[in-house]
Order: C-alpha cells, then structure tokens, then sequence
C-alpha cells in the first residue's frame, strides 16, 4: 500500500491518493496523510484503492466530519462501485461527498 499527497492550489484541495488494500495495518499512513490538511479540503482519489476496511472508513469519516465543522470539504472520486455499494448498504455513503471522477485530475 501506498499514498500519495499533493497540494492543488487552484482547488485550495489536498489531492490524496491511495494505492490498492487499505487496513488496520495502513491506519498509521492514512493518518498521516490526512494530517496537516487544515484550511483546505480533501479530495481522496481512489482511482487505484481495490480494498478499505472499517477502520480507515472510521478515520475518514471522522476526517469528514471535521472538514464540515472547519468549512471545508472531504470529497471522494473514482470510488469502485463495489466499494460504493458497501458505503451504501452502511449508511457511510451520507458521511461523504462524492466528486466526478475527473476532478482529480
């Protein structure tokens, strides 16, 4: 697993980027990806993530949360729709915003 993170001024948006199986394990650099992201928003490109589990969910949810109380947004794009479904069936899909696959680009 890897994560990527970039400052996109144009967006005044913190562009990052997931590589295949998220986990418990990966919760440490999902943290520090989200970290240091105040002021800005968040949007998490999830064109190459293949798995998340409920712990990273947890974390960005709560990311998500904040972003709402701080002005900002937490937006998600490129989701597989196998991954989507499950935020669905869970209710999660309400704790997000969801972009169109090209704006990460």
């Amino acid at each position: 697993m890897a994560i990527t993170k970039h400052f996109d001024p144009a967006r005044n948006a913190w562009v990052i980027c997931p590589v295949g199986y998220l986990d418990l394990f990966d919760l440490p650099q999902v943290g520090e990806a989200l970290s240091g992201t105040e002021g800005a928003d968040i949007l998490f490109d999830c064109a190459q993530l293949r798995y998340v589990d409920s712990a990273v969910l947890k974390r960005m949810a709560e990311t998500a949360a904040q972003k709402k109380a701080e002005g900002h947004a937490f937006r998600i794009c490129n989701l597989q729709l196998y991954i989507y479904k499950i935020l669905e069936m869970t209710g999660l899909d309400r704790a997000f915003s969801f972009a169109e696959g090209g704006d990460a680009e």
